[in-house]
């Protein structure tokens, strides 16, 4: 069964933030166009097993009961939700980002 995926606006602040860096740093809209559609592509995955991915290492994330998923430089934390099949993303970060 597919799993509904869900934003929380952290993660859609931080999404935009970093959208707007890659933008801004290659000079180029379409360098960042194509990262959002081949994140989103990858955080699709999610619908059909969420359960792919590893909880991450920082141990206030695992308690939290969040989970990882890492794409280049970046990490999209979210949890699962069984009872309402749902992928909520909790936030979309920077790997280097300090905590």
């Amino acid at each position: 069964m597919k799993y509904k995926i869900d934003y929380s606006l952290l993660a859609e602040i931080n999404l935009e933030k970093i959208l707007l860096y890659i933008a801004k740093e290659s000079g180029d809209k379409e360098v960042a166009r194509k990262f959002f559609s081949e994140l989103t592509e990858k955080i699709s995955i999610l619908a059909e097993n969420p359960y792919l991915f590893n909880f991450p290492s920082e141990d206030i994330l695992r308690y939290k009961g969040k989970r990882q998923l890492v794409f280049g430089n970046y990490n999209v934390y979210f949890s699962i939700n069984e009872k309402k099949k749902q992928v909520q993303i909790a936030t979309i970060r920077h790997g280097a980002r300090v905590r």
